[in-house]
């Protein structure tokens, strides 16, 4: 279960915390004539089926699809450029820099194992250059005394530890992959302590805590017991999240409004569903899936009709769509649940997601980001679907 409560490492984002530079591939866009299919008896002398198009495995991409793929890379590009842009300008907080730009990559990655094209490690590369940079920014600002910046630094470094990690191993540089891996766990630990000392003070929520938890059970160290240790703290930590949540809902304030109480429940509720999935739980599995499908559905509505009111940002309903979907991705190999998984009324909330970005027309600030945000998540399923199908072709050729 260890990376699973984060989405993807950063890369992850973290689900519960939140990875690619702006520079962008430009050779994308004539992608067809890079990509190394796997030839099959369909195909002819140079690799390609009757209309020109590469093949992979036995899924042949048109040039339709490697113009549409192409697309989405620009997109993903102007997004990684549009949040580091609104991060710089202190107009978007390092969480939220970490979670768009993790969609980014984490869509460019599939891009690449769509069209089997080998760039996968080009974008761990300028990942772990972007982060660098991020660190050096916080760096350079220097202010131990300022609210969360400790914390913020400690993250910064733990998600560059975590690409240096990734691009390591991805690499087969065993030495390098151990050394990042041993200094993530060490920023882990970090982050979960300034953020624990911010909320002892009032200036970190109990949210901000179970992400930095979430960080540690993802940067596991060569202490099994500690592992399992911080697993444990993670789930007493999202049952308090919960908790508190409530109490401060019934109080009034703000921190416990309807959908903030709907969200702690499917952080708690979707680690529980991922622990059951791992373990092989499938009746316990059913009755998670059911459950956070309704509380994250009523979040979404909630946030979207707080977003109408402005009381909550087009990122905030966007950010819990991604939760719906990533909820829908974990249990798509599950023949049993994925039948269970509520995909109409997903998509019919996407539409709504993309009617609220459309009403936005000033792009100033960080409005852009979050724009391109929701557009990069309407490729989620499209995606998707591409990639399972490159995955049961090169299984049958297996």
């Amino acid at each position: 279960m260890q990376r699973r409560i984060i989405r993807v490492g950063l890369s992850g984002v973290v689900a519960a915390a939140g990875v690619v530079s702006a520079a962008a591939q430009e050779a994308g866009e004539s992608s067809f004539e890079a990509v190394r299919g796997i030839e099959t008896e369909t195909t002819g002398p140079d690799g390609a089926v009757g209309d020109g198009s590469p093949v992979v495995g036995r899924i042949s991409l048109t040039q339709a699809d490697l113009r549409r793929l192409a697309g989405i890379e620009r997109t993903t590009q102007r997004l990684d450029r549009s949040a580091l842009a609104a991060f710089h300008r202190g107009l978007m907080p390092l969480p939220d820099l970490l979670d768009q730009t993790d969609l980014a990559d984490r869509t460019d990655l599939w891009i690449h194992q769509i069209r089997r094209d080998g760039g996968e490690q080009a974008v761990l590369v300028r990942q772990v250059r972007r982060l660098r940079d991020v660190v050096s920014h916080l760096e350079s600002f220097n202010q131990p005394n300022s609210s969360g910046w400790r914390a913020d630094l400690a993250l910064a470094r733990w998600a560059l530890s975590d690409a240096e990690f990734r691009a390591a191993a991805a690499g087969g540089d065993e030495v390098a992959a151990a050394r990042s891996g041993g200094r993530r766990a060490e920023f882990a630990r970090e982050v979960f302590e300034f953020r624990t000392a911010d909320a002892a003070i009032g200036l970190a929520s109990p949210e901000a805590v179970l992400r930095a938890a979430a960080i540690v059970v993802a940067s596991p160290s060569a202490d099994s017991n500690a592992n399992m240790r911080a697993q444990r703290q993670y789930f007493n930590l999202a049952d308090m999240n919960v908790e508190q949540t409530e109490r401060w809902g019934l109080l009034g304030a703000g921190v416990g409004r309807v959908d903030r109480i709907e969200q702690a429940r499917v952080h708690r509720d979707f680690a529980l569903l991922r622990a059951s999935l791992d373990n092989g739980e499938a009746s316990i599995s059913a009755r998670l899936l059911a459950r956070t499908e309704a509380q994250v559905q009523s979040a979404f509505a909630d946030e979207l009709r707080f977003f109408a009111t402005g009381a909550a940002s087009l990122y905030d309903v966007a950010e819990t769509w991604r939760t719906w979907s990533d909820m829908h991705l974990s249990v798509a190999e599950v023949a049993e649940l994925a039948d269970l998984a509520s995909t109409g009324e997903r998509e019919e909330a996407l539409d709504r997601l993309r009617l609220a970005a459309d009403s936005i027309s000033d792009l100033r600030g960080r409005h852009e980001a979050d724009v391109l945000f929701v557009d990069v998540l309407e490729t989620v399923d499209e995606l998707s679907a591409m990639r399972q199908q490159v995955t049961r072709s090169e299984n049958y050729l297996q």
